[in-house]
C-alpha cells in the first residue's frame, strides 16, 4: 500500500510539474504587444501575428509591419465579430489566416487575399453575410472547414491552380452561390462543401478529382480541357 501511495504521489508531482511548465511556456508565447489599433504576439520565427484589432474603421488595409516587425499571420478570432468592417486588404507578408479570423464580420463586402497566403483556416470567413465574391490565389494550399460557410450573399468563388485541399463545409450554407471554379491541383475535397445546389454551377477540369466529386454528389458542373504544361 505504501508503495502504491508513493507511486501516486510521484505521478501527481510529475503531472503538476509538466502542467506548470506548459503554462509557463504558453504564457511566454502569449505576451501581447500594442501598436496603434492592433495587438500582436511574436512568433518563433520572429514575425508578428495579429491577435486583435480594436478599431472601428469600415475599410482597413492591414499593415505589413508593426513596430518594425513583419506581419506573417492573422491569428484566431483577430477580427471576430467586427460588424463595422466592409472592406479588408490583407498585406503580401501574410501567409496564414487563422481560425474564425473574420467570422461574424457581417458587413464585410470584399476581402483582398494576396498570393502570399498559404492557409485559410477553419471558419475564417464564416457568417460574413455580405461578402459577394472571393478570389483565392494559387498560393493557398488549404481552405479550412467551414471557411466561408453561411456567407449568404456570396455568388462567385474562384480557386486557383495550386490549391490542394478544400475541407468539410467550406462553402456550406452559401445559398446565393452561382459559380465556383475548382482547379486540377485539388487532391482532397471534404464532406458537404456545398449545401445549396439549385443555381450553382461548378467549373472543373476534365478528369480531375473535382469532376468526380461533382458526379458523386449530384452537383451541376462544366468541364474544361486540362492545360498542357
Amino acid at each position: 500500500m505504501k508503495h502504491i501511495r508513493s507511486s501516486i504521489f510521484m505521478l501527481l508531482i510529475v503531472v503538476a510539474f509538466l502542467s506548470t511548465n506548459a503554462e509557463g511556456q504558453s504564457a511566454a508565447k502569449k505576451h501581447i504587444y500594442n501598436c496603434g489599433r492592433y495587438k500582436y504576439t511574436i512568433s518563433d520565427d520572429g514575425t508578428a501575428e495579429i491577435v486583435y484589432y480594436w478599431g472601428t474603421d469600415e475599410e482597413i488595409e492591414i499593415p505589413e509591419i508593426l513596430d518594425g516587425i513583419t506581419v506573417s499571420s492573422i491569428g484566431d478570432k483577430a477580427f471576430y465579430d467586427h460588424y463595422l468592417l466592409t472592406h479588408v486588404s490583407i498585406p503580401n507578408s501574410v501567409i496564414h489566416i487563422g481560425k474564425s479570423a473574420f467570422e461574424n464580420c457581417k458587413q464585410l463586402i470584399s476581402v483582398v487575399i494576396p498570393d502570399s497566403v498559404r492557409t485559410i483556416d477553419d471558419m475564417a470567413f464564416k457568417n460574413c453575410s455580405f461578402l459577394s465574391s472571393v478570389f483565392i490565389p494559387g498560393s493557398v494550399t488549404y481552405v479550412g472547414k467551414a471557411a466561408f460557410a453561411n456567407c449568404a450573399s456570396l455568388k462567385n468563388a474562384e480557386l486557383s491552380e495550386g490549391t490542394d485541399e478544400i475541407d468539410d463545409y467550406a462553402f456550406f450554407g452559401c445559398y446565393s452561390l452561382e459559380s465556383v471554379s475548382i482547379p486540377n491541383s485539388v487532391t482532397f475535397m471534404g464532406t458537404d462543401i456545398f449545401l445549396y445546389r439549385d443555381r450553382l454551377q461548378i467549373t472543373v477540369v476534365s478528369g480531375s478529382l473535382a469532376e468526380s466529386y461533382c458526379k458523386d454528389n449530384g452537383l451541376n458542373y462544366v468541364c474544361q480541357i486540362p492545360k498542357n504544361d
